[in-house]
């Protein structure tokens, strides 16, 4: 709540200039991706987004096969299209 009421502010009363990086994670695509996109569309459409496949299971993603993998090419693509769909401005970094 403290997140998106600062994001808010800074974007309706601050320079609007703000860039979020949203990184792709594996099996993630429906459930955060897609609602985090369409909350910045609808709230702050005028940031930037970094869409990041650099995601790498480390440490204890061996434990959680969801996520125990880097993100397809499928996936990243998806939520560009997703982005891009909903005018969002967005910036691919690999």
């Amino acid at each position: 709540d403290i997140l998106t009421r600062n994001l808010k502010r800074i974007h309706d009363f601050g320079s609007g200039e703000i860039i979020i990086r949203h990184l792709v994670m594996p099996n993630h695509v429906e459930c955060c991706s897609k609602p985090i996109l369409d909350y910045i569309a609808r709230e702050i459409p005028k940031c930037v987004v970094n869409i990041m496949g650099q995601y790498r299971p480390e440490y204890l993603a061996h434990e959680y096969p969801e996520i125990n993998r880097r993100p397809t090419t499928q996936e990243i693509n998806e939520v560009k299209n997703y982005a891009e769909d909903l005018n969002i401005l967005y910036k691919p970094v690999s």
